[in-house]
């Protein structure tokens, strides 16, 4: 799209939100139902865009696209009258007798830049969300994923409100010209790296920003667990599930030594038991977005070709990696420095909590952390001193 074109777009939406027009209850209500009408209409093109782009299966699609995109919408729908509404707080001394209140104002303008790994949840979502609030906004769908991209400019107009939500698309020339746009709100998800570039570009004009970015999320086997098998199962699915293109996705295990090697069996069985002896003939194991991710992540199994115990199959062309599992990993190996965002799991040997607790606040604070663990005082004690976002274990 020429800058321009961009231009008068964003010029035409700002305009609209001074008029007051996305602000009312009953227009919220209207666009949010228009989303959920989208989905319900639109879903065999959704399903078949998704297929072409990620090659994922059908039922994972429904789940991961479809349900949840429709639980998000229908918790604005349940609860958007209340979050409306003004909240009483306490007056202080000095302003007496007046009364307070606060009341939830929308920011303006937003700029939503989706991803490709989710490319109709993440983009539906935040959209909902803006809509919810009363914003007006301009949101760019991945250009990594051609089939949702086209099908988004095709259809969604026709369900949404074209003046207050208008559809950008195009690759980084489009990004940059956005990101040189004033702004009232960014919501971006996707790499640290391109987080670091929305958060300076927003900075010129002090512009809010949300950012959702991935990270190294850490799995924890702790020495009292004692069904290796069911945790390998919950591990894995993790992280094959969107052939590992998850920003919570399980990067990498550390594993007590007392299961090192039967979990690493178990692996063994689990993923033949998931996808069959070839992954790649299986139709529920999904692709890599392009052959540029997919050399990546091949080339990350390649420095460690010698790890490999289970896959370490690439067909670049066909943005195809096999489900893999590396064990003895280097700690300062560059597949332990940078999210890897693939059907790649490194394994390491660790036999005590100081050692575990070392190795991940090594790196970036993770997104996610996965404790397996029957020791609540042991669980208790990680959560002491690994700093993280999101905190999940299982007894």
């Amino acid at each position: 799209m020429e800058e321009n074109d961009i231009l008068t777009k964003v010029e035409s939406v700002r305009k609209v939100f001074n008029s007051g027009k996305s602000k009312s209850y009953e227009f919220r209500i209207k666009n949010i139902k228009g989303l959920k009408k989208f989905l319900k209409e639109k879903e065999n093109e959704i399903l078949v865009a998704l297929t072409s782009d990620l090659g994922r299966a059908k039922l994972e699609n429904q789940a991961l696209e479809i349900m949840a995109s429709n639980a998000e919408l229908d918790c604005y729908l349940k609860n958007l009258k209340s979050w409306m509404q003004p909240v009483y707080v306490s007056t202080p001394a000095v302003f007496a007798p007046s009364t307070s209140y606060y009341i939830n104002e929308p920011y303006g303008v937003a700029l939503i830049i989706g991803p490709f790994n989710y490319p109709v949840n993440l983009f539906i979502v935040p959209l909902a969300a803006a809509i919810s609030a009363g914003n007006v906004a301009i949101i760019k769908p991945s250009e990594l994923c051609p089939a949702c991209e086209a099908l988004f400019a095709k259809y969604l107009p026709q369900y949404i409100d074209n003046e207050c939500y208008k559809i950008v698309c195009g690759a980084i020339k489009t990004t940059q010209i956005l990101l040189s746009q004033k702004w009232d709100k960014i919501f971006f998800t996707g790499s640290t790296r391109v987080g670091k570039i929305v958060m300076k570009a927003a900075a010129e004009n002090l512009t809010s920003v949300s950012l959702e970015l991935g990270g190294k999320s850490p799995v924890i086997i702790d020495e009292s667990i004692t069904d290796i098998d069911l945790v390998t199962r919950r591990i894995l699915w993790g992280k094959s599930i969107n052939a590992g293109q998850t920003c919570i996705a399980p990067d990498y295990v550390l594993c007590h030594s007392k299961h090192y090697d039967n979990f690493i069996e178990a692996a063994k069985k689990t993923i033949t038991k998931f996808y069959g002896e070839d992954p790649e003939k299986s139709p529920d194991f999904g692709r890599i977005v392009s052959t540029a991710h997919a050399e990546r992540i091949g080339n990350l199994i390649k420095a460690n070709t010698d790890k490999v115990v289970v896959g370490g199959v690439v067909d670049i062309p066909n943005r195809y990696i096999s489900p893999t599992i590396l064990k003895d990993v280097e700690l300062d190996s560059v597949i332990m420095q940078e999210e890897i965002f693939g059907p790649v799991l490194p394994v390491i040997k660790v036999d005590d909590i100081n050692s575990i607790i070392d190795i991940i606040n090594r790196n970036e604070k993770p997104l996610a952390l996965y404790i397996f663990s029957k020791n609540q005082k042991m669980i208790d004690k990680y959560l002491s001193y690994i700093f993280i976002f999101c905190r999940l274990f299982r007894l």
